[in-house]
């Protein structure tokens, strides 16, 4: 399964006579336009898809939360305001039913170290908080293969049409280096897809 964030689906369609693999999917395949919390909560939506539940359950709501302690706006990922942020996966509860679970680069699930399955989280993502894998050679292993961060590191800011084609070139080979991570790991690794049912969220 692959994941992608923030994709519009109206250019992709006004460009399916150079997006082959889309045009395939779309014909083929089952489309279907979802609602989410995203509405309402911008950053709720991959915990809620990592979790299977609302954000109420998970309290991951924005960017910037408060903090009625501190009185100030923190970040849910830094230091030990993360605790309160922190949960486990629906591929956790997988992993511990014996399927064989193999995770790159999923949004928002914070530092899980002791992850029962193998898994790599921020070698090459959006969010530039540091990167860990379980087992912890395989990250740099990954480095080593197929860059350090191929996606690298973007500011939000207004930019020249030289620095677009800059990102846009650096992100082209990015998610080239993804992919032949991602081929790696599956020729690599064990894993499997679990039928339908086996999915179950507490």
């Amino acid at each position: 399964m692959l994941a992608l964030d923030s994709l519009s689906l109206p250019f992709v369609r006004s460009q399916l006579h150079r997006l082959p693999v889309f045009d395939q999917l779309i014909e083929q395949g089952s489309l279907r336009q979802l609602s989410s919390s995203a509405d309402f909560a911008s950053e709720s939506v991959w915990a809620s898809f990592c979790l299977g539940a609302h954000p109420g359950m998970h309290g991951h709501y924005f960017p910037f939360q408060w903090d009625a302690r501190a009185m100030s706006f923190r970040r849910p990922v830094r230091g030990r305001w993360a605790q309160h942020f922190r949960f486990e996966p629906f591929w956790f509860d997988l992993a511990r039913k014996g399927f064989k679970v193999v995770v790159l680069d999923v949004f928002d699930i914070g530092c899980q170290t002791n992850a029962p399955c193998i898994q790599i989280v921020n070698w090459s993502h959006q969010v530039s908080a540091s990167a860990f894998s379980n087992p912890p050679e395989l990250l740099p292993e990954m480095r080593s293969r197929f860059g350090y961060r191929p996606i690298g590191k973007e500011v939000s800011l207004p930019k020249g049409r030289r620095q677009c084609n800059v990102i846009r070139d650096s992100l082209l080979r990015a998610v080239k280096a993804k992919a032949d991570a991602i081929i790696w790991l599956a020729q690599t690794q064990d894993w499997q897809i679990p039928a339908r049912g086996d999915v179950r969220t507490s």
